[in-house]
């Protein structure tokens, strides 16, 4: 339970043992950011933003990181010109760079960008912590510095 997810409102599904391990909630051509978390929330105002833009981005959501849903952020990352992975994890080591590793592994030519938790302490203030983490504003600019054909 993410201490920032508290104040979210929305439906809280029953999680069964075979609950999907990730779920594209958003689709568009131009990007695929995949989040989890707070990260697919923050994903989710990127999009938003973006869309206003005229910039047309699919969001995924990671529901679990173990076992990661691979296959599916494979297929995705295939049919779309841009990855962005928001990571709230410090890069080396993190879920997203795990799933970076399975994209080059098989092949998938797609330009990737990770933003992840800058290498430095968490700060206690949640107004800090926006310097520390990606934002939603960071995740967008990502998707626009890509130069979107």
């Amino acid at each position: 339970d993410h201490v920032l997810l508290a104040d979210a409102v929305g439906p809280v599904p029953e999680s069964p043992p075979d609950a999907p391990r990730a779920a594209l909630l958003r689709e568009g051509s131009d990007a695929l950011i995949v989040g989890a978390s707070v990260m697919t929330q923050r994903a989710l105002s990127a999009a938003d933003t973006l869309r206003a833009e005229g910039i047309s981005v699919s969001v995924l959501n990671l529901a679990t990181l173990t076992p990661p849903p691979i296959d599916l952020v494979v297929e995705l990352a295939a049919h779309h010109p841009l990855v962005v992975f928001a990571e709230e994890s410090r890069a080396p080591g993190s879920p997203a760079t795990l799933l970076i590793a399975a994209l080059a592994e098989r092949g998938v030519r797609t330009p990737v960008r990770l933003l992840a938790s800058a290498g430095a302490p968490a700060p206690f203030a949640l107004h800090l912590l926006d310097e520390v983490v990606p934002t939603a504003e960071r995740i967008a600019g990502a998707v626009r510095g890509a130069q979107i054909r």
